[in-house]
């Protein structure tokens, strides 16, 4: 069919898209494990069910009628397995609910924890606002004083110089008489 040349860079190429194709499916795979890997071995567990139903019969197609009661039926549920299996999964079930609960115990705590922290912080801004407030009014009050103290020493250097004034004229007019 194809000519000798073109055989080998055929199966080359085969060979390589065979392998891409695999690259592409362990991709996807280790990428649906990698987002979600609970919801993954579940969609894995619920394949292999199916397939397994499929090769033992279960869910069958009969005279007609579609069986799924040949699972329920068989001995197998009825061995010690099953009996430790439900309990395994019921103390795994609590372990779970309770991490859960500490979990969500551990989230309020870290809210309230915030919240706190929270306040502390808006009242210590206030407390730094009433100080900052109390500065500014002990230097209003300085500056008060200071421009009180500045008006005082104005009035005695002109109290004073009109004293030196008086004197003065005092003396000319002991002079003139």
């Amino acid at each position: 069919m194809l000519g000798p040349n073109l055989e080998e860079p055929d199966r080359e190429l085969q060979a390589a898209l065979a392998a891409l194709n695999e690259a592409r499916r362990r991709r996807t795979l280790l990428l649906g494990f990698s987002q979600d890997p609970a919801a993954f071995v579940d969609g894995a567990m619920a394949a292999q069910a199916r397939e397994l139903r499929s090769a033992t019969g279960a869910g069958a197609v009969r005279d007609g009628k579609q069986v799924f009661e040949t699972p329920r039926r068989s001995e197998a549920f009825n061995a010690g397995w099953v009996e430790d299996a439900i309990m395994r999964h019921l103390m795994r079930k609590r372990e779970v609910d309770s991490q859960h609960q500490q979990q969500n115990q551990q989230q309020a705590v870290q809210q309230q924890n915030q919240q706190q922290n929270q306040q502390q912080a808006v009242q210590q801004q206030q407390q730094q606002q009433a100080q900052q407030q109390q500065q500014q009014q002990q230097q209003q009050q300085q500056v008060a004083q200071q421009q009180q103290a500045a008006q005082q020493q104005a009035m005695l250097q002109q109290l004073l110089l009109q004293q030196q004034r008086q004197q003065q004229l005092q003396a000319a007019g002991g002079r003139m008489q």
